[in-house]
């Protein structure tokens, strides 16, 4: 009677231990699911929802990058985070020989003028930029 009781009791215990193994549960509770857990903290299994950091590190964040300095030439009014972008001015020296004649000096000025508008594309290398001008035909 013993070996009767030990084998059925050696038969349970093999029929209960070959139960299946549950799977790892995702974020969402579901066994084998696939969510996970983005970094804004939401649950879901859809990767094209997943929350996006933004131009400041920010998860989730809705900062407008930009310049903030309200003294540079690229100053965006509407960034709330400023990206290390602003351009300052540059001071621009004239040095204008003797030699030129008076209408070419007033040529000059018009010209450099018009160049403001491409010079400050340097204005990351210089604090100031000496122009000069001369006639070398005296």
């Amino acid at each position: 009677m013993v070996r009767y009781i030990t084998l059925l009791l050696f038969i349970g215990l093999g029929f209960w231990s070959c139960e299946e193994e549950q799977e790892p549960e995702d974020c969402a509770g579901v066994a084998g699911g696939s969510a996970v857990e983005d970094y804004c903290g939401v649950c879901d299994d859809n990767p094209s929802n997943d929350c996006v950091q933004n131009c400041a590190g920010v998860w989730g964040g809705d900062n407008i990058c930009g310049c903030t300095d309200s003294t540079a030439i690229n100053y965006d009014n509407t960034a709330t985070f400023d990206d290390g972008s602003c351009v300052g001015t540059i001071e621009i020296i004239y040095n204008i020989h003797d030699s030129l004649p008076v209408e070419w000096i007033t040529e000059f000025y018009v010209i450099m003028n018009n160049l403001l508008n491409i010079i400050p594309s340097y204005q990351n290398y210089f604090n100031s930029l000496t122009v000069y001008a001369w006639n070398d035909n005296i």
